[in-house]
């Protein structure tokens, strides 16, 4: 059950709650209601004012790093930077927020996805955070194509493409890549998949144009 509209001490409450999931993964411990309330320091009974059982603290939890990575990603996205810097580089740098994100929320995603199949709230969340950041793509693509950087023929099909594509980043091959070698081949075949063309790299637009 996700919840948007909390008071203040509601809000803080729950969210030293999902912070106590995220210490208890994170120690490889079982957040169950219980310990995360313990954790948390305060009642069980408090623990389930705010969720309903354990997959609904581990859907809000996952829920909180997807939309911290989707919010990175957007930020990344602003039309200002793209125009400063180019489409290459700011792809390069959606791989390294995305990349580090993964990297910083491995327990919690790793719980969750474990979970997919059988837990509806982990899977609600997952569709609509897939959805959400598709949108962010799509409406990249649309600006930057508009504008003469990139050409897209499906605007669509490649916002997808790059969300499979950066869901790759959580790969535990990216865990072993300290020279970050695994990191710079993703960015390259984003670039590819999004139809970055080499004058672009130079921030140079195709036909010219607003983003």
């Amino acid at each position: 059950m996700e919840v948007t509209d909390l008071s203040a001490k509601a809000g803080r409450t729950r969210a030293a709650l999902l912070d106590a999931v995220e210490r208890l993964l994170g120690a490889g411990a079982d957040p169950g209601s219980a310990a995360v309330a313990a954790e948390a320091r305060v009642a069980t009974g408090t623990f389930y004012r705010y969720f309903s059982d354990r997959d609904d603290a581990l859907a809000a939890a996952f829920a909180r790093r997807l939309d911290d990575l989707i919010d990175g990603v957007e930020a990344a996205l602003d039309p200002a930077r793209v125009l400063d810097v180019g489409v290459a580089a700011v792809l390069d740098e959606v791989v390294d927020r995305v990349a580090d994100g993964y990297a910083e929320s491995g327990p919690v995603i790793a719980a969750a996805l474990a979970r997919l199949r059988a837990s509806e709230p982990i899977r609600g969340v997952y569709r609509s955070r897939h959805s959400r950041a598709t949108t962010v793509l799509a409406t990249f693509l649309r600006r930057v194509d508009r504008a003469g950087m990139v050409a897209v023929e499906d605007g669509g099909a490649t916002a997808v493409a790059v969300v499979v594509l950066v869901e790759g980043l959580n790969h535990p091959a990216l865990r072993t890549d300290p020279q970050g070698a695994v990191r710079r081949r993703v960015a390259v075949g984003l670039r590819a998949v999004v139809g970055v063309p080499s004058d672009a790299e130079r921030n140079v637009p195709i036909t010219g144009g607003d983003v």
